[in-house]
């Protein structure tokens, strides 16, 4: 992973997860779970922000475990985020992000397709599921627009999981 994608993935990780975070070692058991709505490969669009009316988002996985709302984990496209250390100072594409349902269902506005190959998002989960086991990031319930946001104003910031 480029070093641009690297540091964007620690700080979506590190800067917008609120709230539901895992305190149990070794790592939680987190089972994939079918919900009514949401299944692995439909892509959505999203209430995004200005420059974004394009992107979408790719449910990648669908989880819950004991004691845990349903986690649905995205792959996020066609986003402007300001970023300075990626090319041309925009990072497009944000591997993976994991949302509580609602706060997915709060974002959504159509479904566009279904697709069978995902985009990759494994090592920004396996990085996710990490942290979450060590009690140092938790599950977005807020927006995916608000998340955005949250990012572009933290991201120029220091961050101790940036110097990993």
């Amino acid at each position: 992973m480029e070093l641009s994608t690297r540091w964007f993935t620690l700080l979506s990780i590190a800067c917008c997860a609120v709230g539901l975070a895992s305190e149990e070692q070794p790592r939680r058991k987190l089972s994939e779970v079918k919900t009514r709505k949401y299944g692995v490969g439909q892509v959505w669009s999203f209430k995004g922000r200005p420059g974004e009316e394009s992107a979408t988002l790719t449910i990648v996985r669908v989880e819950s475990g004991k004691g845990l709302p349903v986690i649905v984990h995205v792959s996020l496209d066609d986003v402007r985020i300001a970023n300075p250390h990626a090319p041309g100072g925009f990072t497009r594409i944000v591997e993976h992000a994991a949302f509580t349902e609602d706060a997915i269902s709060r974002s959504v506005t159509k479904l566009v397709r279904q697709v069978k190959e995902l985009p990759p998002y494994e090592e920004g989960y396996e990085r996710w599921c990490d942290y979450f086991d060590q009690g140092k990031v938790g599950i977005n319930a807020i927006t995916v627009a608000e998340m955005l946001a949250g990012m572009e104003r933290n991201f120029a910031k220091e961050h101790p999981l940036l110097k990993e």
